[in-house]
């Protein structure tokens, strides 16, 4: 399933829920213990995703999408938002896990099995929808990602509505099934939502139940929530753990704490002798960690980031310039980023 999530996730990157910040689940099969959610139209209305929109106007993956399936990424992608599964342990694989989830917007599923089948591809007809495997789709279309893609990862579902389906092999039929429904069933771990709910214009939103990842649960973490957004003056990031216990959650509170503390000192260092970027950086990296807020309080730990939207402007501007450098000394590291010349 990668190489499907670099595909859509590069395209709404380059663009890049609902306006009343509630968590649409339907069409999400039972049983998911992580959910996550990147909800593209709040994004593209943001000075930073704006500002990426501009300097980015397009790139091969979002061309192959237009050209060969009809998807406009700036206009018909909504919003990405998916489940991780259990494995037959119990636990969430820490390489290639279980994903089941669904692409809204607006679509021609008719388009995109038009040019499946003018590419030799055969679907495989599993209730209401059709399933494409993902990495055939991806061959067909010539994409950089393709190359890198295994075969039998996972399979595309069109069907009677505009919304895409997408699964693991072993999540397909449980994805069908589940696309046919009128409501959501999966179950988030509770408190989740609040955070959502409360966020300014929130583009990207992560919970976990810990207990069932590894290391997150060797760490003694129960829950996991992750939300990113943006007023008017900052982009804002809020981290939300909660833990087995209070006295675990002071403990690991301290030790962010002073790490946060030992970093902050390292860049309080003379800027004798060193250039104008790695002055600029070491200024950048201060003004992050400046902007970091930990506290904890029970068995939560808040860690609330808020760094002024300007700066990230200035930051990924500057970014942009440097891969724009790259590729004209012909040592771009990507064939995504294809920026505007100046």
């Amino acid at each position: 399933m990668k190489s499907l999530l670099g595909l859509l996730l590069v395209c709404a990157s380059c663009l890049v829920a609902r306006a009343d910040n509630a968590l649409n689940t339907q069409g999400l099969p039972e049983g998911a213990v992580g959910v996550i959610q990147l909800n593209v139209t709040n994004f593209n209305e943001t000075k930073v995703g704006q500002a990426i929109k501009d300097a980015i106007p397009d790139n091969q993956e979002a061309a192959l999408l237009k050209q060969e399936l009809g998807i406009e990424p700036s206009t018909d992608i909504k919003e990405l938002i998916f489940g991780v599964y259990p494995g037959p342990d119990g636990k969430v694989a820490q390489k290639d896990p279980f994903i089941a989830g669904l692409i809204r917007g607006n679509f021609q599923p008719k388009q995109i099995e038009s040019f499946a089948q003018s590419n030799g591809l055969r679907p495989k007809a599993i209730g209401n929808c059709n399933g494409w495997d993902i990495a055939e789709i991806q061959k067909a279309l010539g994409s950089e990602t393709a190359k890198k893609a295994a075969a039998n990862e996972g399979m595309l579902l069109t069907g009677p509505t505009n919304a895409l389906g997408f699964a693991s092999m072993s999540l397909v039929e449980r994805t069908v099934e589940a696309l046919g429904q009128t409501t959501g069933t999966v179950k988030i771990p509770a408190g989740s939502e609040a955070y959502l709910a409360k966020a300014q214009k929130p583009w990207a939103f992560m919970a976990f139940d810990g207990t069932k990842m590894e290391d997150v649960d060797k760490a003694g973490i129960k829950t996991v929530t992750v939300v990113a957004g943006e007023s008017p003056t900052h982009v804002q990031v809020g981290v939300y753990l909660q833990f087995k216990s209070k006295d675990l959650a002071a403990d690991t509170a301290n030790k962010i704490k002073g790490l946060q503390m030992m970093a902050t000192l390292a860049t309080s260092t003379s800027e004798e002798g060193k250039t104008a970027e790695q002055i600029n950086q070491q200024h950048l990296v201060a003004d992050l960690l400046q902007g970091i807020k930990v506290d904890s309080q029970d068995d939560l730990i808040s860690i609330n980031f808020e760094f002024p939207v300007d700066k990230a402007i200035q930051a990924i501007k500057a970014a942009i310039d440097k891969a724009q450098a790259q590729a004209q000394a012909g040592q771009a590291t990507t064939p995504f980023l294809k920026v505007k010349k100046k």
